[in-house]
């Protein structure tokens, strides 16, 4: 396992064994992609700070999304959208990604 900062000191990248990514916020977990399925956590849209670098970790990572549908529509909103925590909280809703209250 490999832990590493994601763009600044409180912001954190894990890689596991298998690839795996879980980005972390602080002491949250806010989003992973463990064997290509992407999960946001309860903190996601916690502040704006949080939802910053999560934007920046789904731009980054979108590649290792395994549905093609959804990778699509995350590369799509990080480049197009102006409100991207409604486009995330709608694509939560329609359980088109997946969400774990913790």
């Amino acid at each position: 396992m490999r832990t590493q900062n994601f763009y600044t000191k409180n912001q954190f990248l894990i890689e596991d064994d298998n690839n795996n990514l879980t980005f972390q916020s602080y002491d949250s977990e806010i989003a992973n992609i463990k064997d290509g399925v992407l999960t946001l956590h309860t903190n996601w849209d916690y502040s704006l700070t949080t939802q910053k670098y999560l934007y920046m970790f789904l731009s980054e990572y979108a590649y290792k999304i395994r549905d093609l549908e959804v990778r699509s529509v995350i590369i799509s909103m990080m480049k197009y959208c102006t409100n991207k925590r409604k486009h995330l909280q709608t694509l939560i809703d329609k359980k088109f990604i997946n969400y774990v209250e913790d």
